[in-house]
């Protein structure tokens, strides 16, 4: 019977994911029983459960917000009919969830015992309006249900193999395979997960503060033993590659290490509204209250960025990142500054040492780190032809002239023979701004294809920015009105705390361009029912919030008749 209850999981069903998440679960609650942990205790205390809490919360909204989002999804390509064909069968072996408060929410409780090794158990927790009904469903696999003492609604499920257990407190089921664990006294889901309920119609929730000491420890000191052994030189690895990489792999080490330390939870969510069509991913971290982590996320939105100016919804792609950085991330990008200087003077030899080109080009950007604020912007724009350009633009320190070492550097470029490429120093100028033109001798098959030709490199410094672009013949022009924007709006007054992070991303001039070779035309052709000019955007945000840090993504319904249109086309194909 469980062969044919568990059959729409197969990984060639026509089933959506949306579904088939929504149905595994439940299934898995029912049906799977995982192992069991098995832990020694380290600690001779009266109750060691006592205070133990969940490290980790799957909550989905309720069984009807989670059908709901299916249905929507399936109506947004006009398939409605689709919904009983793909649920009906899963749910009726479900008994259409009969037994289950629809309403209310359901999911998942992680614990971890403090004992070595650690090994977390699941408890499930199931709204349950009729207990006989869920036992019922049990009953079609081979479970057999034990009352365990004279309490309603404790049970021991008996399976071939092992056996798990339910308790049954406030509406809801709790089943493990820990029977300690399953009898702890549950704090109520409708009340404890409020805010992850009303929020999102599912979302994990890592509950950092409730992992257990002894565990946190031996999982940083794992990742500074497993971070120790990948940071070392490896063979025939350039230096100023290795400085870069070692100094950047420490950054990222010091920063899990103060989030596993400091970090109260961590939280990922999905929200879709059939209303406003579209879907909302957020990911938010939050910090303990006055440690430097809760600093550290507090301030890197304090920067505004001077590139807002150049932040719109109808280019291809724009990204800027205005980011105030800690001394750990000055550290790492002085150390990418030293990289850069040490792989430059290795080609250039006559511009390297103390006073050289290099060292003066270089020590602009050490200045701008010591500044403490990274403020890039990146943005594709569509020239008058069609063919996409990249332009990009970096604040660096205002009181140094960037200009003159630029163009010594370039002008050793030139003459390195070494180097495949054709420099052109005062290819052009834009006011007083000297732009050179750098063509390599050689491109990519995927650079043609996007930029419509072999590109080229301009750069140009003003005061106190680095620009570049990469493109064809549009590249220049592109360049000069990202240039005369930003000097327009330079003194208009900006937002004191402005998103540390920004990207808007679109997808109908993507699907203008030549397609990739060997990309399959379905995909062209199931991108192309899904989107238009009107529902294609993608917008990413990152914002400081009172407790920490939140990323917010908005999908345009065009994300959603993605997955639609890609469902019903692997369902019609089923049916031949």
């Amino acid at each position: 019977m469980i062969q044919r209850v568990c059959r729409p999981w197969h990984p060639h069903s026509v089933l959506p994911l949306a579904a088939r998440l929504h149905v595994a679960v439940l299934a898995l609650l029912l049906v799977t029983v995982p192992a069991a942990a098995q832990t020694s205790e380290l600690d001779e205390v009266d109750d060691p459960l006592a205070d133990l809490k969940p490290v980790m919360v799957v909550n989905f909204a309720s069984a009807d917000r989670v059908l709901s989002t299916i249905d929507f999804v399936l109506n947004s390509v006009d398939r409605p009919e689709l919904y009983a064909a793909l649920l009906g069968e899963p749910l009726s072996a479900l008994e259409n969830l009969d037994w289950m408060d629809r309403e209310r929410p359901y999911g998942m409780m992680l614990y971890v015992k403090p004992a070595l090794p650690p090994q977390p158990t699941p408890v499930f927790f199931l709204p349950v309006k009729d207990v006989r009904g869920l036992i019922a469903v049990f009953a079609k696999g081979p479970l057999t249900a034990r009352k365990r003492g004279e309490a309603e609604g404790y049970y021991e499920f008996v399976g071939r193999r092992q056996s798990f257990y339910m308790s049954y407190a406030g509406g809801y089921a709790f089943l493990s395979p820990d029977e300690e664990l399953a009898d702890l006294e549950h704090a109520d889901p409708l009340e404890a997960n409020a805010t992850l309920t009303s929020r999102y119609d599912a979302a994990l929730s890592i509950q950092l503060d409730n992992m257990p000491p002894l565990v946190r420890e031996v999982f940083i000191n794992f990742l500074r033993a497993s971070a120790e052994a990948e940071l070392q030189q490896r063979d025939e690895e350039p230096e100023a590659a290795y400085r870069i990489r070692r100094a950047y792999g420490i950054s990222t080490l010091e920063l899990l290490t103060q989030t596993l330390e400091h970090g109260e939870r961590f939280v990922i969510g999905l929200d879709a509204s059939a209303e406003q069509k579209k879907a909302i991913i957020e990911a938010a971290i939050d910090a303990r209250a006055e440690s430097d982590f809760a600093d550290y996320l507090d301030t890197v939105g304090t920067k505004p960025t001077r590139f807002h100016s150049l932040i719109n919804d109808y280019q291809p792609l724009t990204a800027s990142l205005s980011w105030a950085m800690d001394k750990r991330e000055r550290t790492a990008a002085t150390e990418l500054v030293a990289g850069l200087e040490l792989a430059l003077s290795g080609q250039l030899p006559t511009e390297a040492g103390e006073g050289g080109s290099i060292n003066r080009f270089c020590n602009v950007l050490r200045k701008t780190v010591e500044a403490g604020h990274f403020d890039f912007c990146t943005q594709f724009v569509m020239d008058e032809t069609g063919q996409f350009v990249l332009v990009g633009a970096l604040r660096t320190d205002p009181g140094e002239d960037l200009s003159l070492p630029l163009r010594q550097v370039l002008t050793a470029v030139s003459t390195n023979p070494d180097i495949e490429a054709d420099v052109e120093i005062d290819a052009a100028k834009y006011e007083r701004t000297a732009i050179h033109r750098i063509t390599p001798d050689d491109s990519r098959d995927e650079d043609r294809r996007l930029y419509g030709r072999a590109p080229d490199i301009l750069c140009a410094a003003t005061p106190g920015i680095f620009w570049f672009a990469i493109g064809g013949d549009g590249a220049q022009t592109a360049m000069e009105f990202a240039m005369d924007l930003v000097a327009e709006a330079g003194t208009a007054p900006v937002e004191s705390r402005t998103p540390p992070f920004q990207m808007i991303f679109r997808v109908s001039p993507w699907l203008e361009l030549p397609p990739p070779p060997n990309n399959p035309p379905q995909v062209r052709e199931i991108a192309g029912e899904a989107f238009d000019n009107l529902n294609d955007s993608l917008q990413i945000e990152v914002r400081p919030t009172e407790t920490g840090l939140r990323l917010r993504a908005e999908f345009a319904e065009g994300f959603i008749r993605l997955i639609g249109t890609a469902i019903a086309r692997q369902y019609d194909e089923s049916q031949l």
